[in-house]
């Protein structure tokens, strides 16, 4: 069965070791964040899916920002679970799996927090 790996550089680097299958395809980028899944990678995935609709889906996104909040307040993780669950709605001939973010202490600093706080929403 076909696979496409939807994700961040976890992703890049599971495509560089050479584990894929010739069938597997990648869309993934080092440092990417939610804006970058749902406007660039969500889209190659509809055209990716068009072609292959019976396929596995392995989503590898959240480690840079799935405890940063967006323009209005929402929590990049509530984000994140509302486009997976579109996208099982969406691709219902398609098995869909989300790998979790590995628990982190979110006190160090980072492009999204520099001074290593995840802020409180207003």
């Amino acid at each position: 069965m076909a696979r496409i790996w939807v994700g961040d550089s976890r992703t890049v680097a599971l495509q560089r070791a050479g584990i894929a299958s010739d069938e597997d395809k990648f869309i993934a980028k080092v440092g990417m964040s939610y804006s970058w899944f749902k406007e660039t990678a969500c889209p190659e995935l509809l055209k990716l899916v068009s072609e292959t609709p019976a396929c596995e889906i392995i989503i590898t996104m959240g480690v840079n920002d799935c405890a940063s909040y967006t323009l209005g307040g929402a929590l990049n993780a509530d984000k994140y679970v509302d486009t997976v669950n579109e996208l099982i709605k969406r691709y219902s001939q398609a098995t869909i799996y989300y790998c979790s973010v590995n628990p982190v202490d979110g006190d160090y600093p980072s492009a999204y927090h520099p001074k290593g706080k995840i802020p409180e929403a207003d």
